[in-house]
Order: structure tokens, then sequence, then C-alpha cells
């Protein structure tokens, strides 16, 4: 899944569909980098893409700091984030995303392995689905990881009606979402259920599937801090270079 990658499960057209809107986007491997002020400040939004590492608690503490003060935090987990752990019941994605994104009321469960379906009725009108809760935005996705919702996160997408759990996390509730997002402080985080969507061209759906690209950009412009009121026109990154 690296920015790099041109072939069907690369995301290179994931980075360009961000550079198109204005965004500068760049990678590191999760064991390579310790999550600190000093990291941090370099950049305006965090990707969690297929991490499967552990966060520590400072870096827990860190990244709370850095999303207060105006950053903003984007995850998606999937079974394959396992590698030799890997497996439709595989916990090392989740996990590692639960670390940083617990603490402002989204959780990752595990993968459903559902097959792909479309998806465009929206709970509320937001600026990711355009201001247009009713198909202002289609996607579609494909063995999802749902988004377990509590304080001070707001579902924006609920799980789809007739969608079931993986059966280890038991039966679906009121709670569990395709889409949630919190905005703690000045910061915005963001947990999304797929990550096929922004794959090149992989199995099941990708970037250009339906309206995927449009929600990739909405979806990464929104944590950078875009503009919450309904405007006409298209998605381009507030002032400055964005990374």
């Amino acid at each position: 899944m690296k920015l790099s990658n041109t072939g069907s499960t690369g995301m290179s057209q994931f980075k360009q569909a961000l550079i198109d809107v204005g965004l500068n986007p760049t990678e590191a491997h999760d064991i390579d980098i310790t999550l600190n002020s000093a990291t941090l400040s370099s950049y305006k939004v965090l990707i969690l893409s297929s991490n499967n590492r552990r966060f520590s608690a400072a870096e827990k503490t860190a990244v709370a700091t850095w999303v207060n003060a105006g950053g903003g935090l984007v995850a998606w987990s999937d079974a394959a984030f396992g590698w030799a752990n890997g497996g439709l019941n595989s916990t090392d994605g989740l996990l590692s995303d639960n670390d940083l994104t617990q603490q402002f009321g989204i959780q990752f469960l595990r993968d459903n392995g559902a097959q792909s379906f479309t998806y465009s009725q929206w709970a509320v009108d937001h600026y990711i689905n355009n201001f247009n809760k009713n198909a202002g935005i289609t996607i579609k996705a494909e063995g999802v990881s749902a988004v377990r919702t509590s304080t001070p996160a707001t579902i924006i997408g609920a799980l789809p009606q007739g969608m079931n759990l993986n059966t280890l996390d038991g039966p679906v509730t009121a709670a569990d979402a395709a889409l949630s997002v919190a905005q703690p402080g000045q910061g915005r985080v963001v947990g999304y259920f797929d990550r096929n969507a922004f794959w090149n061209a992989g199995a099941g759906t990708n970037i250009n599937e339906v309206n995927n690209k449009v929600f990739a950009q909405r979806l990464i412009l929104w944590a950078s801090g875009a503009n919450n009121n309904p405007i006409n026109t298209s998605p381009t990154a507030n002032a400055g270079s964005d990374k």
C-alpha cells in the first residue's frame, strides 16, 4: 500500500489525488518513526494506513496534544495489516490504530470480510459527503472494519443496514459506523471502515470506483482543516503547504 507503488494494490493514484487538491503527502514505515512533538510538528495530517505496531503511552499523549492544537488524524483498518498474523480475525492493525484513536471515541473492530457494496446514505450533512447526506457522495467499499463510536466522536455514516460484524465482535450496535469524526480542541480525527477504496486497482473496489477519489480528497482535506460550511466549489487545501 505504498504511495510510490503503481501496482494494483499500490496507492500512487491516492497520492496524486491529494496532490491535485494542494496537499503534499509523504510516507514512513511505522517502526521507523516515533510519534512525538518534534515529528508531528512537521505535519498537518497523520494518516494511519497499514500500520500494525503498538504505539506507546507517550506517543498517545503526544498525538492527543498535537490534535488538540490543530492536527488532523485519519485512520482505517484491515485484517491484512496483521502481516504474518493476518487473516480475517487478525487484531494487529486495529489494536495499532486504537492505541491512538480510541482516546477520541473511535474504536476499530475486526474485518468483517464483506463483499463489495456501494454506500450513499449518510447520517448527516458534512463536508466529507459534500454537505448532502442523500447521495452527495457515493463510495464503494469491500471487507470493512466497522468503527465503534463514542463521545467525543459522532457518526457521519452508520454501518449499512443489514450488514453484520465479524462474529467475534458480536452483534451490530447503534454505535457502529462506516465513518465517524471527532473535533477535539482545534483538531480533527476521522475513522473510516475501508482501505480497499484507496487502491489503484485492487480487488473488490479501488479509487476509480464511483466517487471514491473525491471522497478520499474530501476526507483528508477535512482532517486538514477545510471549511465546515457548505461551499459550491471543488475541494482544495486551505492556505499554506499541507502535508
